[in-house]
């Protein structure tokens, strides 16, 4: 798969890989049907923004989706449906073999292989899930047990974040709240780490909870947690809260003994023994 990319001092312009990359992953979760179909939605740029950091160190810039979604048809990825530029086809040709587990694979691996430097594939090979190769182009990086560390790091996080917020699709474990707007691809909600990353709590996504930022620091804080029903614990006696007339934002004290809340499409559960950490570690009983 060959791809038309601009190159300048910063080197090759990692924007339409990304977006091929992004699209690798929508078909392996079995967002893309027979037809073909990809739209311009928050399952595709959770991916593309989740990748896209991994770059904006060589970059120094924020990394939009916008215009490899609309130039990529050039490449005879896909072609454009209608005139809002939001949703294509894939190739027909290529549609197949995407659907092979092992050209997708493949395809993956030449992609970052091809259009990335080094420390940005072995991000983008820990982001994917792949093993990083033992090639002579990557054998600097691995020498530089810092640098290396820190770009698996990087990768996994954004592995992370993309299994869990699209595992509870799209939808915040604390309040419920769920935002599609058909004119953005917004996506307000964070990975939350149950058990903290900072103290040798996994990557993995049953360590993980969709929330909302707000969300998320109230957890990070110790003032609210989850039982081993899955039930919300609030932390009374430490907090005051209050809203002015006519506010509507959540009081995290009315949500105490309810569910966490799932969507019917959410296919993603907290571990046990990661919320047993919480309780006891940072929410204190």
């Amino acid at each position: 798969m060959s791809l038309k990319v601009a190159k300048d001092q910063k080197g090759l312009a990692p924007n339409k890989p990304l977006l091929v990359l992004a699209i690798l992953d929508l078909v392996e979760a079995g967002l893309v049907g027979v037809d073909g179909l990809i739209y311009k939605d928050a399952q595709l740029n959770l991916r593309f923004r989740s990748y896209s950091p991994i770059c904006v160190t060589r970059r120094g810039n924020a990394i939009d989706l916008t215009l490899p979604f609309r130039h990529l048809a050039s490449d005879g990825i896909y072609a454009h449906v209608g005139d809002d530029e939001r949703v294509v086809r894939l190739d027909t040709v290529l549609l197949a073999r995407f659907m092979d587990p092992r050209f997708r694979q493949e395809a993956r691996r030449r992609i970052v292989a091809t259009y990335f430097p080094a420390a940005e594939q072995v991000a983008l090979y820990a982001a994917l899930g792949m093993l990083v190769p033992s090639s002579d182009e990557l054998a600097a990086v691995r020498q530089d047990q810092a640098t290396y560390k820190t770009q698996i790091s990087r990768g996994r996080d954004a592995r992370f974040k993309v299994s869990v917020i699209s595992g509870y699709h799209f939808t915040c474990a604390l309040t419920g709240y769920r935002l599609i707007a058909s004119k953005s691809t917004y996506v307000p909600l964070e990975a939350a780490h149950i058990h903290a990353h900072s103290q040798q709590g996994p990557d993995s996504p049953d360590n993980g909870l969709a929330l909302t930022p707000t969300a998320h620091d109230l957890f990070d804080a110790g003032l609210w947690t989850v039982d081993d029903n899955l039930s919300i614990r609030v932390a009374h006696s430490d907090i005051a809260e209050s809203i002015l007339p006519g506010g509507s934002h959540f009081k995290l004290a009315d949500l105490n003994g309810r569910p966490l809340s799932f969507a019917l499409q959410a296919t993603l559960r907290p571990d046990p023994k990661h919320l047993a950490w919480h309780r006891k570690e940072v929410f204190g009983s």
